[in-house]
């Protein structure tokens, strides 16, 4: 989901300030504006989740990952926004065989991670997520963006500019899998 695209304009309206995508720099975004994780959450509840669109790529790519991959949502979303974004991908017809949500949890963040220790395949664009995701999988995708660029982990994962990158990576990957 593009939820950063949604976020920013309820940002510069709260915080008095300009920024723009490339502006966010950190995954954590309430670092960015210097507040409190828990004084950022106001900017969550004034997103309409029924209106953040996909990334663009996203549902085709996965559309055609599915045949070759079981795929799980994996998510550190707020308890309390689940709901919309079960309805989210449920309206774009995302292709999913299980959602997790792992918020809520005494370490949501340990939980997802312990998923991807599971998993062949990760993607995300998080960056401490995919550096761990690495140790383990057989392939991790970094879905480039302004916010994971603080370090250079060559080789440990792929990163991607786009899901047409990350559809192609992935299906190259399962092809030389199969051979």
């Amino acid at each position: 989901a593009e939820l950063v695209d949604s976020a920013i304009p309820i940002i510069n309206s709260l915080y008095q300030c300009s920024l723009g995508r490339n502006d966010i720099r950190m995954y954590e975004m309430h670092k960015v504006v210097g507040t409190t994780e828990e004084s950022f959450k106001k900017i969550f509840t004034a997103i309409n989740y029924k209106k953040i669109n996909p990334i663009p790529g996203a549902i085709e790519g996965l559309k055609q990952l599915e045949h070759h991959f079981e795929i799980i949502i994996a998510t550190n979303r707020p308890s309390e926004f689940i709901e919309q974004t079960q309805e989210w991908l449920n309206q774009y017809c995302f292709p999913f065989s299980f959602f997790m949500n792992f918020a809520g949890e005494e370490d949501s963040r340990l939980s997802k991670l312990e998923i991807y220790e599971k998993s062949d395949v990760v993607i995300d664009d998080d960056l401490t997520a995919i550096i761990h995701a690495s140790s383990h999988t057989k392939l991790s995708c970094l879905l480039d963006s302004p916010w994971n660029h603080s370090i250079n982990a060559e080789k440990r994962f792929v990163r991607c500019q786009d899901w047409a990158e990350i559809t192609s990576t992935c299906l190259e990957f399962m092809a030389n899998e199969t051979s």
